[in-house]
Parts: C-alpha cells; sequence; structure tokens
C-alpha cells in the first residue's frame, strides 16, 4: 500500500461548512472528553489519549497521523473522511462506526456506498456534528474512549442543545504544516516524506 498524498487546499469550500471544507486535511476533537478521533486500521476509536486541541502532535518520532483525514466531496451536500495513512473511510453501520469497508484512494469510493456519507451539521459555538442521512444518526464520542453511533436515530436537523458527545471542534492541517510533515522521515524505513510512503 502506497499512501496517498492529502491535497489540502483551505479555498476549497464547496459549500459544506466553513468550519469543515471539502479538500482539507483536518483532526475532529471532542472538547468534552479532550480527544480526538482515530482510524487505526478498521477500527474508529478516542483510545489516543486526552490532550488539549492545541497540542495535537503532527512532527517527530512521537507524531500521531491516525487522527488526521482528508475531507472528501461526495455529492449531495455530503462528505466522506478519508484516512491518508491508513487508506480507509470512516463509516456507520447502524450504531457501529468503523472503518472496516476496505482500503482504496479518497477518489475511489463507489456511488454505491451510502455508509461513509455524512452531512455535516453546524453544532454552534464553532463545532459541528456528523450526521448520516442512510441510517439517520449522529456520530459520537462517548467516556469510554469509544466511537460510536448509540445517541439514537435524529434526523440531522434535529441536534438536541445538550448532546455533548456529537459535538467536535476541526483543527485544520496548514498548508505549510503539511510542506513540514511532508519532510518527516518514515518511522519504519527512514524514507524522507513520510507523507507519501507507507511501509508493511
Amino acid at each position: 500500500w502506497v499512501m496517498e498524498t492529502p491535497q489540502v487546499s483551505l479555498e476549497d469550500d464547496k459549500g459544506h461548512t466553513n468550519l469543515l471544507r471539502a479538500g482539507s486535511l483536518v483532526a475532529l476533537f471532542s472538547p468534552l472528553h479532550k480527544r480526538f478521533i482515530r482510524l487505526l486500521n478498521e477500527s474508529v476509536d478516542a483510545h489516543g489519549g486526552p490532550m488539549e486541541f492545541d497540542d495535537l502532535p503532527l512532527y517527530g518520532p512521537d507524531r500521531w497521523t491516525s487522527e488526521l483525514f482528508t475531507v472528501v466531496d461526495v455529492g449531495k451536500g455530503e462528505i466522506a473522511l478519508h484516512s491518508p495513512w491508513h487508506g480507509r473511510f470512516v463509516r456507520m453501520d447502524g450504531e457501529r462506526v468503523d472503518a472496516l469497508g476496505g482500503t482504496m484512494r479518497s477518489d475511489e469510493l463507489p456511488e454505491w456506498w451510502r455508509r461513509e456519507r455524512f452531512t455535516v451539521v453546524d453544532a454552534g459555538d464553532g463545532l459541528v456534528a456528523l450526521h448520516s442521512s442512510q441510517e439517520n444518526r449522529f456520530v459520537r464520542m462517548d467516556d469510554k474512549e469509544g466511537v460510536d453511533a448509540k445517541g439514537g436515530v435524529k434526523d440531522a436537523g434535529q441536534l438536541p442543545a445538550d448532546w455533548e458527545w456529537e459535538r467536535f471542534r476541526v483543527r485544520v492541517v496548514t498548508v505549510e504544516e503539511l510542506n513540514k510533515l511532508a519532510e518527516e522521515p518514515c518511522r519504519l524505513c527512514g524514507t524522507r516524506g513520510y507523507v507519501q510512503h507507507k511501509c508493511r
């Protein structure tokens, strides 16, 4: 698997929300739990550990990459979240949130795959929520380091004001940060340009 280089364009706003733009490389942070959503292999969770929003480690031997996602425009006002480091999409299957769909590039999402598609909902105070029209549920982070959709069936416009587990702050990786990240050596083989390679 050769990792896809994220294509970050902070000016590429395709009408979803200024808080989560198609083309951006982002991390999603729960202000309540002080954790980032991560995709590791086929799982989606929040096991990376508590930290502050500005402390996400992007560089060095202890950098975090499983918490970063490319925002993909999939049409009809929806987006998908693709992990360039694992080559997988976040998906919702009933009450589960996982990455079991298989490995592919960000531009290879099949048109008939509905579980990987989300509507970005403005959750107020600069926060967003992710709603699946397929399952009619919101992505949430629980208090046990899990990420699921167990909050119950709700339309996209029905996010309760007191639902905090479903609200996320978007950490956008800037072009300058991405350029610096591209100079990082691979932790396994030492090849410079870690953004472009993933060793097995």
